[in-house]
């Protein structure tokens, strides 16, 4: 039941960042970009990683996804400034080459989990409060200047965005 759930949650995450790079339209994207990032805290979450999952929908779909659409909004693309997608041979020639190593990692996996019979069985995790607290405390002891200097890059990355929007609009 479980790969179940993790074959769905995997096949979403795909199909999402499938439309995030075939969009035309860039709200449209960063919509679809959220659907991955929910896709793939699903997929910790069948792995018994809730806390990665919890950080995964706060941090990359609340925060993350909230500052694309914020920055998409603010540059105010009409319809003409949007590229169209046009087919050419070297994005027929990326697709073929990306098919082909996709093909090559995919039957490398089935021969090691058919050469070492690799278990698809999810590990228990009986203790995953203790995992959290020992996570949130190294955060704010350890790796609490990394932490910071993450939040004030995405401080500068915000007042970039309002200096680039501000350029356009007549004061």
């Amino acid at each position: 039941m479980i790969f179940a759930i993790f074959c769905f949650f995997a096949t979403f995450t795909v199909a999402s960042s499938l439309v995030v790079i075939l969009a035309r339209n860039p709200i449209v994207s960063a919509v679809a970009l959220l659907s991955t990032l929910l896709g793939v805290a699903g997929l910790f979450a069948t792995i018994n990683s809730g806390f990665i999952a919890i950080v995964q929908v706060l941090i990359y779909g609340g925060a993350v996804v909230t500052l694309f659409i914020f920055a998409i909004m603010l540059l105010n693309l009409s319809e003409d400034e949007l590229e169209t997608l046009e087919l050419t041979w070297q994005k027929l020639f990326g697709v073929v080459v990306t098919g082909m190593i996709l093909g090559v990692v995919s039957s490398t996996m089935v021969m090691l989990r058919t050469t070492y019979a690799l278990s698809l069985a999810v590990p228990n995790v009986q203790h995953a409060s203790v995992a959290s607290a020992s996570i949130g405390e190294l955060l704010f002891t350890r790796y609490l200047v990394p932490f910071e200097f993450t939040s004030v890059l995405l401080l500068a990355a915000v007042v970039g965005v309002i200096a680039l929007g501000q350029k356009g609009v007549a004061r």
